[in-house]
């Protein structure tokens, strides 16, 4: 059940916009959600029947009346937090269990940080805006990350949702669908793309978007007759930013990867046309890749980016990777991460060269690198990525 206290709501009462807020996303917490078949055609996604909405408030709400709770309602959908879905609701009785509502979060194709306007009266700047995100969300990822005791990390998805906490950063990120991404030079926009990507990442774990990848589920399949694409939530998870939408995978493998393909798919994501193809052209860095996270990874901690120290900080990125990365199985096999063999092209053009970076920044490898070319050689040693 959801929490919070008891909720007031009389017609004469002014209910602030941020109370109905709390109170929306409780109720989204609590009601059951699912998909509808309308007839024999058509379905419709992620709704909730309006007589759910009215008994919970009837539940929730102190000294509860059918004109209170169908006030509160239409007050939620006056402010855009719920919405009619068809067929419109009758004047007589319109949370009804035949009539079907949709919470602006589940709203198809609608951008996570979407949720708030931006303020029209900020004045912070892209890069400083970016900077101040991972700031605010790393405090909130290790509030809500906590050790297994296998030693991994996890993250408590349930209590992230429906706190204020949730709202904090729904309202920072809105701000980033107003910024002017023409006003910074290439490598400040590198920095607030880094910054953005890893705000993203977070915000999707944390909010439970990922659950379906991370647990193993069926990963829905966009097919064609020219390439078939896994579609995970690194593709359907998006911001608005300066007016434009970037998923996950389009900051990582369109921007920051200067537009390269993605390796599980036969094309670019941006086109010659398309406005975010040339923000960031010929400028990728392997070292890039260290805050470049996929699903099913889990980051430690997050970097805030920024032009004077962005060399500094990504050469700490890399000891620290080398130092905690390699690993020696056996004396027999060296493991390392698997987005040095999904990435080897972008990292060296070959494995020498790529084990020579490596070790470059290992301050006491477990093995040599001179032992591992030899073993490697011959054939005493292998690789094997995990």
């Amino acid at each position: 059940s959801g929490k919070g206290g008891p909720m007031t709501g009389n017609k004469d009462e002014a209910v602030s916009e941020e109370q109905m807020k709390r109170y929306s996303k409780m109720m989204r917490r609590d009601v059951h959600i699912q998909d509808y078949k309308i007839g024999w055609f058509k379905s419709i996604e992620k709704c909730v029947k309006g007589d759910e909405l009215y008994y919970w408030l009837r539940k929730k709400v102190t000294d509860s009346n059918e004109e209170k709770i169908e006030n509160l309602l239409n007050e939620m959908i006056t402010q855009g937090l719920i919405h009619q879905i068809e067929p419109i609701p009758t004047e007589d009785d319109p949370f009804d269990s035949d009539y079907y509502y949709r919470f602006q979060q589940d709203t198809p194709n609608r951008a996570a940080n979407m949720g708030y306007s931006p303020d029209p009266d900020s004045s912070e700047s892209a890069l400083e805006l970016s900077k101040k995100l991972v700031q605010q969300i790393s405090t909130f990822y290790s509030k809500y990350t906590k050790e297994t005791a296998e030693g991994d990390l996890t993250i408590q998805t349930e209590l992230f949702r429906g706190t204020s906490d949730l709202s904090a950063v729904e309202q920072l990120s809105a701000q980033l669908q107003s910024v002017d991404l023409d006003e910074m030079n290439s490598q400040e926009t590198t920095c607030f793309f880094l910054n953005v990507f890893q705000v993203m990442f977070v915000h999707c774990l944390i909010s439970g978007e990922d659950e379906l990848e991370a647990s193993g589920g069926v990963l829905s399949k966009l097919t064609s007759i020219l390439a078939v694409k896994k579609t995970t939530v690194m593709d359907t998870f998006f911001y608005s930013i300066g007016g434009l939408h970037f998923s996950l995978n389009e900051i990582k493998h369109g921007v920051l990867r200067g537009n390269k393909k993605n390796p599980e798919c036969y094309f670019k994501y941006f086109g010659r046309s398309d406005p975010r193809a040339n923000l960031l052209p010929n400028s990728f860095d392997r070292r890039y890749h260290l805050v470049l996270y996929d699903i099913g990874e889990m980051p430690e901690s997050l970097v805030a980016f920024e032009p004077d120290t962005l060399n500094e900080k990504l050469d700490k990125l890399c000891v620290e990777f080398a130092n905690s990365q390699i690993q020696l199985d056996y004396e027999q096999e060296l493991v390392l991460p698997k987005f040095l063999q999904t990435y080897k092209d972008d990292i060296a053009s070959n494995e020498e060269e790529m084990l020579r970076w490596i070790f470059r920044h290992a301050e006491n490898p477990p093995i040599s690198l001179k032992k591992v070319l030899r073993g490697l050689q011959s054939k005493n040693l292998v690789i094997r990525y995990v």
